[in-house]
């Protein structure tokens, strides 16, 4: 009677490790699947904003799944820091308008290494953009064209601007001893 017991436990193990397997087989093969729809979406959408902003000259940023645990994302002809960047802001671009994320906000520090035409391409895109907040810091406006530093200065738009010695945010220099 024991043994019989033994048997049909272990049958059941073995059977709950077959159903295991294959629901695992199955979780991988809909996790690529979804990956793959999440990739052609915002591929189709950063490739978009690749020609509005790059020109329609330059190879689109893509973003790709090699694994379900790893991405990239970036140009394989391009592997610079501006290119870098600019994957970035598109992925960022493409996740604000694809879901339902109300803002974005983008530092100087990512945009600082974006020049000449496609910054004020960028520029232009964020302008587009009125049914979601872009929260956006960008250093030296004067050396942008008269029309997209009227962008930035519009009305409805909130421009803080800051200097040294008490014009910094909060009125003072955090790194500042004393």
């Amino acid at each position: 009677d024991h043994l019989k017991t033994l048997l049909k436990d272990d049958e059941h193990k073995k059977a709950v490790l077959a159903q295991a397997s294959t629901d695992k087989k199955t979780l991988q093969a809909k996790e690529k699947e979804i990956l793959g729809e999440i990739e052609h979406t915002v591929n189709a959408y950063i490739t978009s904003l690749c020609k509005a902003i790059l020109g329609e000259d330059i190879e689109a940023i893509r973003l790709s799944f090699p694994t379900n645990a790893t991405y990239s994302l970036g140009s394989l002809l391009d592997d610079g820091t501006g290119t870098d960047y600019i994957s970035l802001i598109l992925f960022d671009l493409s996740v604000l308008y694809l879901t339902k994320l109300p803002a974005l906000i983008h530092d100087s520090y990512l945009i600082s290494n974006i020049r000449g035409n496609r910054l004020e391409n960028l520029i232009k895109t964020y302008a587009k953009i009125t049914d979601k907040q872009v929260f956006l810091s960008i250093d030296e406006t004067e050396k942008l064209h008269a029309d997209t530093a009227e962008l930035v200065n519009k009305d409805g738009i909130k421009v803080i601007k800051l200097r040294k010695n008490g014009g910094e945010l909060y009125g003072s220099c955090w790194s500042k001893k004393g």
